[in-house]
């Protein structure tokens, strides 16, 4: 079988991020897995601890499927290169070890497409800008460095006031706010005026 056919890979979206992915339906299929796939697949989660909206995402489908018990709705799942070699490898199978090193290869090659300039692209569009309003309504623009990440005043509070966000100490928040005091003074004696 021709590599390029052998499990269908696509670009998706998981927690708000291109991804490529893969049907699970598809990969057991290749596989010859002889479970049914519901339950292979729901055994596989639970046993290796996938997260949906990490390593896949559910895909309610709108084809009913008749049986003994009545019409149901089958549900798809769309995962992950990773997870998709994973659960290939835990097959223990020569069809495992196939899908595997295709995975790899399809990693591989969008890498290598990733890599490349793009060349479509507007000078400024590889640039990013921070946009930004002072209390008379007076715009500024600043260019952003590519690897900064900006945050709102509102941001940083909430992430320091919900159960889940950033944990520091006294002396951390300290650290932490002369750090930033610190960059904004570097910041803005290098802004040109």
């Amino acid at each position: 079988m021709n590599t390029n056919q052998l499990i269908p890979v696509f670009t998706g979206t998981i927690s708000c991020e291109q991804a490529q992915l893969v049907d699970a339906r598809e990969l057991h299929r290749f596989l010859e897995v002889d479970t049914h796939f519901k339950d292979w697949i729901a055994r596989r989660i639970a046993e290796y601890g996938f997260t949906e909206n990490e390593d896949y995402v559910l895909v309610a489908q709108n084809r009913a499927i008749n049986g003994r018990g009545g019409d149901r709705r089958s549900k798809d799942y769309h995962v992950t290169l990773d997870m998709g070699k994973e659960l290939a490898m835990v097959e223990r199978n020569e069809k495992g070890r196939q899908a595997r090193r295709y995975f790899i290869d399809m990693e591989r090659k969008a890498l290598e497409a990733a890599g490349q300039p793009a060349l479509d692209l507007p000078p400024l569009a590889l640039q990013r800008w921070l946009i930004s309003f002072d209390h008379t309504g007076k715009q500024s623009i600043t260019p952003v460095p590519i690897d900064a990440y900006v945050l709102t005043q509102q941001q940083m509070f909430d992430a320091f006031n919900t159960p889940n966000g950033i944990y520091l100490s006294l002396p951390e928040l300290i650290d932490f706010a002369m750090a930033t005091l610190t960059q904004i003074k570097i910041r803005t004696t290098q802004r040109p005026r």
